[in-house]
């Protein structure tokens, strides 16, 4: 079964990226592909982050690849580039 999630942290400096908290992201998945990322919940969560207090901010995502090794698929190339969009710009 593959998992996914949302890193939150800081940026340090150009090359350094502090992850200090994860959460893992309702997802279902098999082999090399999981389901698209779920905006609305990723809105929803960063929602009640703010309103929590804590000052992290979204610096990356992870998901797992099961008896594969570790590798970009074309899913994941196009997942960086909308979790980029939405919160790192």
């Amino acid at each position: 079964m593959e998992v996914m999630g949302l890193m939150l942290g800081e940026f340090v400096d150009e090359y350094t990226v502090r992850v200090v908290d994860v959460f893992a992201m309702p997802q279902s998945g098999t082999g090399v592909s999981v389901e698209a990322v779920d905006h609305v919940f990723q809105t929803n969560m960063l929602d009640m982050l703010k309103q929590t207090g804590r000052p992290e901010m979204v610096v990356g995502w992870y998901h797992s690849h099961p008896g594969f090794g570790c590798w970009l698929s074309g899913v994941d190339i196009n997942t960086q580039q909308v979790v980029f969009k939405l919160f790192c710009i």
